[in-house]
């Protein structure tokens, strides 16, 4: 995208926008390797990451499960209170798929080394991700 207007940086996120993140060790200290992620996610993204969480539900009386689907799908929604719902990310590489755009290391960046990561290290980055955006 080239924006010709800069008040369109208001509104849309910049593709070249990155923040460095430097990974630190368990003490603190830089370890001189670093990722890159998308300094602000985009709506599309938003979509992309509510695309990769499951919602379970499931009525919270036994009797109503010998309902047919459409039933149990009629009952909830007239009685929304009977209804338990439970959202949960499938992982947080989603996350971390869509966000990070570059990195120090000698392997590319894709899924698979995405997949790759220790999770001290993945929980590093989701952390500073969310730190970014707080909507995440």
């Amino acid at each position: 995208m080239v924006q010709t207007d800069a008040n369109l940086s208001r509104f849309f996120r910049d593709p070249s926008s990155v923040e460095r993140i430097s990974l630190l060790d368990t003490e603190g200290k830089d370890t001189g390797e670093w990722v890159e992620v998308k300094s602000r996610l985009s709506a599309g993204d938003q979509d992309a990451l509510s695309n990769a969480l499951i919602t379970v539900e499931q009525l919270n009386k036994p009797e109503l499960q010998a309902m047919s689907k459409q039933q149990r799908r009629e009952y909830a929604k007239k009685h929304p209170e009977d209804v338990v719902k439970a959202t949960m990310k499938q992982s947080q590489t989603a996350l971390l798929y869509i966000a990070i755009v570059g990195w120090s290391f000698k392997i590319e960046v894709n899924e698979e080394n995405i997949n790759l990561l220790l999770p001290e290290w993945a929980n590093q980055i989701v952390d500073i991700i969310d730190e970014l955006n707080p909507t995440t």
